[in-house]
């Protein structure tokens, strides 16, 4: 069985963030005090997951930590997360999950969260009371045991690594025209995945058209971003109903995780930023994956994405 300690040390040697998180998530709510001790003095390396996992739980005695941790010069890491624990812990709540991704939108966040939190807004419970709705919440996830996890083995995603290797690297220098629309074809085909489990919901398809116009130059920039927030919102909503099991690492509905990662992979097309490059691709992967159609359909899924590069 894991323990902190060697977490820690898998970690520093680059263990995957969302594994990580899960493996602390596991060590259960008792070791929240221990891990937000580590925090106190972890480096770059580690600090990201520390404050991720203190933050998904809204551990009460971290929440000073996390009003420094707003002045972190990690915005994406450190800081989003800690805005989160701190919304959480105020009465009136801000819309944070509209602001990744946006840097000034994070940091006026970051700026009225700090202000709350000075001002003595903190509605935070004992860490006994959390403690036993913690324990409370475990045990209740022990007794649902979710059905087995869709996704592609560790083993079949590392046969893959060269392949992504060289999509990423052919695709590196690409003018961002170029990128845009080898990500609008990739999410296009992912786009049934979600109408399958939401069907009738025109929100990711009404994106995609905004972007294929945008990029055909018959729609202005204001009118694309417009369909970011319902995007977001399909999103947030798939992400709930998917509904993660952190004891079992499994999700109670699969299929809705399927349809999260396709409308992630949408959220990151609207963007149209450098920084998502690849993004839709990977998460229409993703997608695929957790819809249970298999290995050897992901494995075709990117030789096709490879073969649109080649072409391109």
């Amino acid at each position: 069985m894991r323990t902190l300690k060697t977490l820690l040390t898998a970690i520093k040697r680059g263990m995957d963030f969302e594994d990580a998180r899960d493996a602390l998530h596991a060590l259960g709510p008792e070791a929240a005090a221990a891990i937000l001790k580590e925090a106190g003095r972890a480096d770059a390396r580690v600090l990201p997951v520390l404050v991720m996992v203190l933050a998904d739980t809204v551990y009460p005695p971290a929440l000073p930590a996390m009003r420094q941790w707003l002045d972190h010069e990690d915005e994406e890491g450190v800081v989003g997360p800690a805005i989160y624990a701190l919304n959480q812990a105020t009465a009136a709540k801000l819309d944070v999950d509209a602001i990744y991704g946006h840097r000034r939108a994070l940091a006026a966040a970051a700026e009225q969260l700090a202000a709350r939190w000075d001002a003595g807004e903190n509605h935070a419970p004992s860490e006994e009371a959390w403690l036993a709705a913690q324990l409370a919440k475990r045990r209740a996830a022990v007794e649902e045991v979710p059905p087995p996890d869709p996704d592609i083995s560790a083993a079949e995603r590392d046969s893959l690594r060269e392949r992504l290797i060289r999509l990423n690297t052919t695709t590196r220098e690409w003018a961002l025209p170029r990128r845009h629309a080898l990500d609008l074809a990739a999410t296009r085909r992912a786009l049934p995945i979600y109408e399958s489990v939401v069907p009738g919901d025109r929100r990711l398809r009404d994106a995609i058209a905004a972007v294929a116009a945008f990029l055909a130059g018959e729609l202005d920039e204001d009118a694309l971003e417009a369909h970011e927030e319902p995007v977001r919102a399909a999103l947030r909503e798939a992400d709930r109903i998917a509904d993660y099991n952190k004891v079992y690492r499994r999700y109670r509905r699969p299929a809705f995780k399927a349809a999260a990662h396709a409308a992630q992979a949408v959220l990151y097309l609207v963007r149209l930023s450098s920084g998502s490059r690849l993004q839709p691709m990977h998460y229409s992967r993703y997608a695929l994956a957790y819809s249970g159609a298999g290995f050897e359909a992901v494995e075709a899924e990117l030789d096709w994405q490879l073969a649109e590069m080649d072409a391109s």
